[in-house]
């Protein structure tokens, strides 16, 4: 989106091979948007101008991103949409974010037909103040950022804590980095954002740590190092996990990408708040699972609205792994394992009975680092198109791999 409203070309490299990246493409080619790939790069013209007025459905596919940025995009420059989604995301709950915008005259709404949503309405003019909802999702907030000079600039006020607050972060030192810092002021109730639509960039797009997550947590699972060619933003909200995973003496970080397991085997339960980084959830159980103390985590009630009932699948898939899982609180779960855990696959999992990841990309990767067979494998598309290959295994075999370089 940045390249796409700045003036003059952006080089963009090191883009996810995603389905989400792919349909956030085509969406913003449909509201004109110029592009095309030069190798692994993609030239984003800019000077994107809005759709023409017989503009087909804008198809999001399953990613909620997608779809609460360009709810955003789209209600401040006021350009008439329909944004279609797949049924899987119709029925997570958008109703305060929907809400927050019909209250300032945009007429965003369900729209049952497509399924998706519709977007009308003249716009949202500055310079204004914007207090988007950000109780369960930072996305509307980081969308209204990147979308306010359209606007004529705003200023967004936000509270001091919020979900996702690292995203929210990353949005802002990208948005610095194409349109200056100035461009996006801190003051002490929120931010001032200016009206400057910025340059193109020449942007490397750093790693996917929350791919990186897992990963991580196999190489644990296996006592196999696990090498990274490429660094993550180190504002992204996984490198909590990260962080933790060596405070705790679990992982050391060696060097060169490398990350190696440790002899450690904490005496007594652990306990990590997932409430920042909600997507290493799946991750982090499959690390519990290991642990004869395991681990009590902390903010989970919110996953409940991801691509599936998440917290669910996080005890399913310590069950599946011989473990012990339960709710001890609405918002927190004891995971762990029992006394004679070790680091090697459970033989747990068969063609005949495979994990139930409920459609969500998440479960079926932790799923595929626990040594077990995910009954919808393909559904890691929907973020790494190549997790299968960089992990050496084929999910429709029952061979398991043995080793973990993922580079």
């Amino acid at each position: 989106m940045l390249a796409a409203l700045a003036q003059g070309p952006s080089r963009l490299s090191g883009l996810p091979q995603a389905a989400d990246t792919e349909f956030l493409f085509s969406a913003l080619q449909g509201l004109g948007m110029r592009a095309r790939q030069d190798g692994d790069s993609w030239e984003i013209l800019g000077g994107m101008a809005g759709p023409p007025s017989s503009a087909h459905p804008l198809d999001m596919g399953e990613s909620a991103t997608n779809l609460r940025f360009m709810l955003a995009l789209c209600a401040v420059a006021g350009w008439d949409t329909r944004l279609q989604v797949q049924t899987s995301l119709a029925h997570r709950p958008q109703e305060a974010l929907l809400s927050w915008l019909q209250a300032r005259k945009v007429a965003a709404v369900f729209a049952p037909d497509l399924p998706g949503f519709s977007v009308a309405g003249s716009g949202l003019h500055g310079p204004e103040i914007w207090d988007p909802p950000v109780g369960m999702t930072s996305q509307l907030a980081s969308g209204l950022l990147l979308a306010a000079p359209l606007a004529g600039g705003a200023y967004l006020q936000l509270p001091t804590e919020f979900s996702s607050a690292g995203y929210f972060a990353m949005t802002v030192a990208w948005a610095r980095a194409f349109r200056g810092k100035d461009a996006v002021q801190r003051t002490s109730t929120g931010w001032l954002l200016s009206s400057a639509l910025g340059k193109g960039q020449d942007f490397l797009l750093p790693a996917d740590a929350s791919a990186a997550s897992f990963f991580l947590a196999r190489s644990l699972r296996t006592g196999q190092p696990v090498r990274f060619e490429r660094g993550w933003d180190p504002l992204h909200p996984e490198t909590l996990f990260f962080s933790w995973l060596q405070e705790e003496n679990l992982l050391a970080q060696t060097g060169d990408g490398i990350w190696q397991p440790t002899e450690t085997t904490p005496n007594e339960s652990l306990s990590f708040d997932l409430a920042p980084c909600p997507d290493c959830g799946p991750a982090l159980a499959v690390v519990a699972a290991l642990l004869p103390h395991g681990i009590r985590v902390h903010g989970v009630a919110r996953l409940r609205g991801k691509e599936s009932d998440r917290r669910q699948g996080m005890l399913d898939l310590v069950h599946a792994l011989g473990g012990e899982a339960k709710e001890e609180e609405e918002d927190m779960l004891w995971l762990h394992g029992q006394p004679s855990s070790d680091r090697s696959p459970h033989p747990v999992g068969s063609p005949s009975k495979p994990f139930p990841t409920q459609g969500d990309h998440r479960l079926a990767m932790a799923a595929g680092i626990a040594g077990l067979e995910p009954d919808l494998p393909q559904v890691v598309e929907k973020s790494f198109r190549g997790f299968w290959g960089e992990l050496g295994v084929d999910p429709l075999s029952s061979s398991k791999p043995d080793s973990c370089d993922p580079s």
